[in-house]
């Protein structure tokens, strides 16, 4: 009860925070988007674009995040988990699509001496980095290893580390009317922006083809439960991650027992040993002999 109650108010107190940043993100891309307009900044522009990627990707987020969380059935024995997942791969395309157009158009402004209203810049750059490193710094409190929160605090985080280049273009415009700041900037945010799509990208694809979560591995575990005085060999060992907070495993193991009732201890011991490796789902087939036709894994 102590556990499910815990649970609970962690599943709240993610929801809450993740309502507020939504909110807070789409109040700021609207005056994002008219600043841009008015004061004439490429690099508020860019910031925009990926603030917007910020409020769709937030959406996917809190849609996928309550998804998540409905319980198995006769067909989803799981349910939805992958759906986070998915949420977080959208997100990655997301920043990697707006970070490709941040730099197109950061190159074709270069050499272009736009006007730009310094203060403007200043002003609305502090604004979103308060919002934005503020959402990130609560989001981050509750993410944990929850891959689609985590894709939210990347969002946010990068937004708020814009907003500091942002801030400085503003500053360069208006002490030394330095307008060239605004394109290089926008090309820095293009590349901050691409190598964290891509490393969402990597982390929510191994999630969908199943690897092996973090440092885990089918030869590591394998080893580790044949570690036990009982066990005479452990085969067809499978670990990949139903989310990104949840491992499992299969394997054959091939115990040194006579009765039902000493296997089912042994089997009990490996299940143990396993969750203190972090795999919460574990299934063990067990065997008095050898597979006749054994695999490696």
């Amino acid at each position: 009860m102590a556990h499910d109650h815990s649970h609970h108010h962690q599943h709240s107190a993610r929801s809450r925070t993740l309502a507020w940043t939504l909110g807070a993100n789409g109040v700021l891309l609207v005056a994002m988007i008219i600043g841009g307009a008015v004061f004439g900044s490429l690099a508020l522009w860019a910031d925009a674009a990926h603030q917007a990627t910020d409020v769709v990707g937030l959406c996917v987020a809190a849609l996928a995040f309550r998804a998540a969380t409905r319980p198995g059935d006769g067909r989803f024995t799981y349910g939805l988990k992958r759906v986070e997942v998915l949420g977080a791969l959208t997100n990655a395309v997301l920043l990697v699509a707006s970070g490709v157009w941040i730099a197109i158009e950061a190159l074709r402004r270069l050499g272009d001496d736009s006007h730009i209203e310094g203060v403007g810049v200043i002003v609305l750059a502090s604004i979103a980095l308060v919002i934005n490193g503020g959402g990130a710094l609560g989001l981050r409190r509750h993410a944990g290893s929850n891959l689609n929160l985590r894709a939210a605090v990347t969002h946010l985080a990068i937004d708020a580390l814009g907003s500091v280049v942002v801030l400085g273009v503003g500053i360069a415009v208006q002490v030394a009317d330095a307008t060239w700041t605004d394109p290089a900037a926008s090309l820095l945010l293009s590349a901050l922006v691409l190598h964290q799509g891509w490393r969402l990208l990597r982390g929510a694809t191994a999630v969908l083809l199943e690897a092996a979560p973090g440092e885990q591995s089918a030869d590591t575990l394998a080893a580790l439960m044949a570690t036990h005085p009982d066990v005479e060999d452990v085969h067809h060992v499978h670990v990949w991650s139903i989310d990104s907070e949840t491992a499992a495993l299969t394997a054959h193991v091939v115990v040194d027992r006579t009765t039902l009732h000493e296997a089912q201890r042994v089997s009990r011991d490996l299940e143990v040993l396993l969750e203190e490796r972090g795999i919460e789902h574990s299934t063990l087939s067990l065997e008095c002999h050898m597979c006749d036709e054994p695999l490696h894994r």
